[in-house]
């Protein structure tokens, strides 16, 4: 696909942009090619192949749901810096 005066003129007023004759230019020389190479992948025979949603396969891994002691709480309680009665005491954080 070769993107005519027409087109770029088009692609300008929506996406509200004005280029100058040197970004016109640069940006031909280099969306040219890549528009080339999208035509290419357009003209491919793609009857009878499979979409897929990714090229990796992937299952969700799930761990096994163990129930296991937790820590008591006294123990964290004597890790904090600061607490007050059961509860740990942290700064303010909203006025």
């Amino acid at each position: 696909m070769k993107i005519e005066d027409a087109l770029l003129e088009r692609l300008q007023e929506y996406s509200r942009i004005r280029l100058s004759p040197l970004e016109r230019e640069t940006f031909l020389a280099e969306v040219g090619p890549i528009l080339l190479e999208m035509d290419k992948l357009l003209s491919q025979k793609t009857d009878g192949v499979r979409r897929m949603g990714s090229p990796r396969v992937c299952f969700n891994v799930f761990r096994e749901d163990v129930v296991e002691p937790s820590t008591a709480n006294n123990a964290i309680l004597e890790e904090a810096p600061a607490r007050q009665g059961r509860y740990i005491r942290v700064p303010k954080a909203v006025e």
